[in-house]
C-alpha cells in the first residue's frame, strides 16, 4: 500500500459523526457508487470500510485511512473505534464491549437525518436503538424491502439496496413511549463524557441496567449481551429504563428496589436464604465476575448489613463477605478463623483474652464477631509478620525467661500488646528484640574478638548481673553511650558474647568504679 494519499478535496468532519459515516460521505463527493472504491488509492487487500475504522489509527494501515480522509492524529483517534483490549470497541472515545456494538449494519434516525444527512457514532452502539432527541427508535432495517441497513452505498440517508434505494428520510418515524427514555437518554449522556453517579465506567452501567432491566420484567436470564439486544430488540428501550431507574439515583434507588424484593419474599417458593429474600438475583450477581456486579454486591452486602433481620443480614455475609460498613456485620467464627489464617479454637482464645465484644445475631444462633475487630486484628498480625515466641526471644538475647521479662519491665524489650496477638504465645518482634542486640553490636565496633573472656572480664548475665538487674543497668548504659564492650567473644552467644572490664569508667572519664552486684537489693 503507498499509505501516502490523501483525498484532494476536504470535507469537515461533524463532532458526532461516525468514521466509516464520514467515509460515505467522501465517497458521495467522488460520485463513487461504492463506499469501498474510497480506499481504493491504498492498494490494501482490505476493503470494507467498518473493517478500517477498527484499525489502530498508530499502525501502517490505520495512518494511511487516516491521512486519505484528511484527519489528523488527534481527530483520527477520536472518531476510530479500535480499542487495544480484546473484546472491546470504542464508540467517541468510550471503550465498551463489542457485544454492545453493531458496526457491520448502520442504525439512523429519520428525524436526525433530516437535519443533517451524516452518520452519527452514537449510532453504532446496537444496544441503544432509540434516539432521545426525537424520541423515536432507530431505524436497522428498510421499512420498504425489509433488507438490514449496511455500508453498500454512499449516502447515508438511502437504503443500501440499489433495487430499493428508499430516502429514509421520508419514512415516518417510530414514537417511543416517553417513561422507556430515561435509560437511552442516560447511557448517552455517558457516550458524551457524562459520570454515572455510581462511578461506573459505560459498558458497566449498561451492563447493570440491561441485567435489572431484564430480571424486573420477567425475562430469561441471557448468556451475551449481543444476542439479548438481537432478541428483544423491541423491548430494549423499556429495559434500560427500567434497569436506569432501578440504579439512578445511586444507591439510593438500588437500596429501595432491595426492599421491594425482600417485601415479596414471602412469595417466592424458596423456604430460606437469599433465593426466598432477593430471588434469582443474588445468583445472577455472584455468577457474573464483573465491575457492575460487584459494585451492586458491595451496596447489596451494606445493606443487609444494616437491616435488623438477622437472617437476611447472616445469609448476605456468608455468601458474599464483608462490605464497607464494617463495625455493623457480625463475622461467624469459622469465617474469622479463616480472616486470621488460625484454627476456629484460637479465635475462642483469643476473643475471650482480648475481650472481643461477640453477641449472637439471633437467639440460639452461633456466637459472631464485629468485622472490624477482626480486621484490626489482621491487620495487627500482617504487620507483625516476624512475631515469635518468649522463647526464641531469649535465645536471641541469651538470656533466661526472668531476665527476658525484667527486660520487658525496664522498657528495653518492647512487647506486642495483647490486644494486637493473636497467638498469645507470640509476644515480641524479631525485630524488637534485635534491636537491643544490635546497640550492643553497634557500641562494640572496633573491639578485638577473643576466644575466651579472661579474669579481668565481665560477662554480661554472669558473675554480678547474673540475677538480671545487673544486666538491665548495664544494658541502659551502653544505650546511653556511658560503656563500651572492651572485646568481642567470638563462641558466646546473644549478650554474653560482649565483655567488659571489671572496674568500669565513669562517664567523666574521672577515677574507677566498679560494677554493683546487685544480688538482693533493687536497681
Amino acid at each position: 500500500m503507498t499509505g501516502s494519499y490523501s483525498l484532494p478535496d476536504r470535507l469537515e468532519p461533524h463532532p458526532d459523526e461516525s468514521l466509516p459515516g464520514l467515509a460515505m460521505r467522501y465517497a458521495r463527493l467522488y460520485g463513487f457508487t461504492v463506499v469501498e472504491d474510497i480506499v481504493a488509492p491504498l492498494r490494501a487487500r482490505r476493503r470494507y470500510v467498518p473493517s478500517w475504522a477498527c484499525v489502530d489509527p498508530a499502525s501502517e494501515e490505520g495512518a494511511a485511512f487516516g491521512r486519505l480522509l484528511n484527519l489528523d492524529a488527534e481527530r483520527h483517534r477520536g472518531m476510530s473505534n479500535w480499542h487495544p483490549a480484546r473484546g472491546t470497541t470504542a464508540v467517541m472515545g468510550v471503550a465498551m464491549s463489542t457485544d454492545a456494538t453493531d458496526l457491520w449494519t448502520r442504525q439512523v434516525c429519520p428525524c436526525c437525518l433530516r437535519d443533517s444527512a451524516h452518520h452519527r457514532a452514537a449510532w453504532l452502539v446496537a444496544a441503544i436503538p432509540v434516539c432521545p432527541v426525537h424520541g423515536v427508535r432507530l431505524l436497522r432495517s428498510c421499512p420498504d424491502c425489509g433488507g438490514r441497513l449496511g455500508w453498500r452505498g454512499t449516502a447515508v440517508h438511502r437504503c443500501s439496496d440499489w433495487q430499493c434505494d428508499l430516502d429514509l428520510r421520508e419514512v415516518d418515524p417510530q414514537p417511543i413511549d416517553p417513561r422507556d427514555m430515561a435509560g437511552a437518554a442516560g447511557l448517552l449522556a455517558m457516550l458524551g463524557g457524562a459520570a454515572h453517579p455510581s462511578g461506573m465506567a459505560f459498558d458497566d452501567a449498561l451492563r447493570a441496567a440491561v441485567t435489572i432491566g431484564a430480571l424486573r420484567l420477567g425475562l430469561p436470564r441471557w448468556n451475551r449481551l449481543a444476542g439479548l439486544v438481537e432478541r428483544e430488540r423491541e423491548r430494549l428501550p423499556e429495559i434500560l429504563s427500567r434497569g436506569w431507574e432501578t440504579l439512578v439515583p445511586w444507591p439510593g434507588a438500588w437500596w429501595t428496589h432491595l426492599e421491594e424484593l425482600l417485601a415479596g419474599a414471602v412469595h417466592r417458593p424458596a423456604r430460606r436464604g437469599l433465593q426466598r429474600a432477593f430471588g434469582p438475583l443474588a445468583d445472577i450477581l455472584m455468577d457474573a465476575d464483573e465491575g457492575w456486579a460487584r459494585a451492586l454486591l458491595a451496596e447489596m452486602v451494606d445493606f443487609a448489613a444494616l437491616r435488623h433481620d438477622a437472617e437476611v443480614r447472616a445469609d448476605v455475609v456468608r455468601r458474599y463477605g464483608t462490605g464497607r460498613v464494617e463495625g455493623e456485620r457480625p463475622l461467624s467464627l469459622n469465617e474469622a478463623a479463616r480472616m486470621l489464617g488460625v484454627s476456629v479454637d484460637t479465635v475462642t482464645r483469643t476473643a475471650a483474652r482480648v475481650g472481643l465484644d461477640a453477641a449472637p445475631i439471633a437467639p440460639g444462633a452461633q456466637r459472631r464477631l464485629r468485622a472490624a475487630d477482626v480486621r484490626r486484628l489482621a491487620g495487627a498480625q500482617a504487620s507483625a509478620d516476624d512475631a515469635i515466641t518468649s522463647q526464641q526471644a531469649a535465645d536471641i538475647l541469651g538470656v533466661s525467661f526472668p531476665t527476658l521479662n525484667r527486660l520487658v519491665g525496664a522498657g528495653l524489650v518492647r512487647e506486642i500488646a495483647s490486644s494486637d496477638r493473636v497467638k498469645a504465645k507470640l509476644r515480641f518482634r524479631r525485630s524488637d528484640v534485635s534491636a537491643l542486640l544490635g546497640a550492643f553490636e553497634q557500641a562494640a565496633e572496633g573491639a578485638p574478638e577473643l576466644d575466651s573472656p579472661g579474669p579481668e572480664h565481665r560477662v554480661p548475665g554472669r558473675g554480678g548481673t547474673k540475677d538480671g538487674y545487673g544486666i538491665i543497668r548495664l544494658a541502659r548504659s551502653v544505650l546511653s553511650g556511658e560503656l563500651k564492650p572492651v572485646a568481642i567473644w567470638t563462641t558466646g552467644s546473644g549478650l554474653e558474647q560482649f565483655l567488659f572490664p571489671r572496674r568500669m569508667t565513669g562517664a567523666d572519664g574521672s577515677g574507677h568504679q566498679q560494677m554493683p552486684t546487685m544480688a538482693r537489693t533493687g536497681s
